[in-house]
């Protein structure tokens, strides 16, 4: 597939105005959970510049569910979990495509932590925690105008260290450690416009990939100002 940027399909789509009209989105409470909020909304292109582009209808449509599970007595424990969902259609078909571009893949995210030392005496509020962040393959890519291409899944795991350190009752700092990305996934994002830049030689692939494994360090040192 060709490059959008050489070709003139992004500048094309970029006249694009979106105006939504008749949206509508309702939220159902859980007993466990926050939320589980679905949208759905027909929307109208308004085209500048483009002529046969121009009063083209579209169809989005989708769902956000979020769970967040508290189990009681094991109250220092959090199960959280989020999945969203888009999706997004032309009334009829541009240049063999009728899938709206930069539209989001699927995407899962689950993280379990739990909170310890509430009151410890060097080290208070202890936050261990991993994450699974699912990606969900993107085959409803805008192939219209060689604008975009599909995109594979891709599963990442991390996990996130986080303490306060006290003396005498006063917090000294807070130390957090990340981990990302842990086993080294080679992905691209379906929203990154970096997939489509030139073959690496190095690699034979094409595309500026995401970062890979990483770590990070933080430090938070509370100040306080007597006037």
């Amino acid at each position: 597939m060709g490059n959008g940027l050489k070709n003139g399909g992004i500048s094309r789509l970029a006249l694009i105005e979106f105006v939504i009209f008749r949206p509508f989105h309702f939220t159902v409470p859980v007993r466990y959970g926050r939320a589980v909020r679905i949208y759905f909304g027909i929307t109208q292109q308004l085209i500048h510049f483009s002529k046969e582009l121009r009063g083209l209808y579209v169809f989005l449509y989708g769902a956000e569910l979020s769970l967040d599970i508290h189990p009681h007595p094991l109250d220092w424990l959090h199960f959280k979990n989020t999945f969203s969902y888009t999706r997004g259609k032309f009334a009829q078909a541009l240049d063999g495509s009728d899938n709206i571009p930069f539209v989001p893949a699927a995407r899962l995210i689950t993280s379990l932590g739990g909170d310890f030392l509430h009151k410890g005496n060097v080290v208070r509020n202890l936050h261990v925690g991993i994450e699974s962040d699912y990606n969900f393959a993107q085959n409803n890519a805008f192939t219209g105008y060689n604008t975009e291409t599909a995109t594979p899944s891709y599963w990442l795991v991390g996990v996130n260290v986080a303490a306060d350190f006290v003396s005498k009752g006063r917090t000294l700092f807070t130390l957090s450690v990340t981990g990302n990305n842990l086993g080294d996934i080679a992905y691209q994002n379906h929203l990154s416009r970096f997939k489509y830049l030139a073959v690496n030689n190095v690699t034979g692939r094409q595309g500026v990939f995401a970062m890979g494994r990483n770590f990070g360090f933080k430090i938070n040192v509370p100040l306080n100002f007597n006037w």
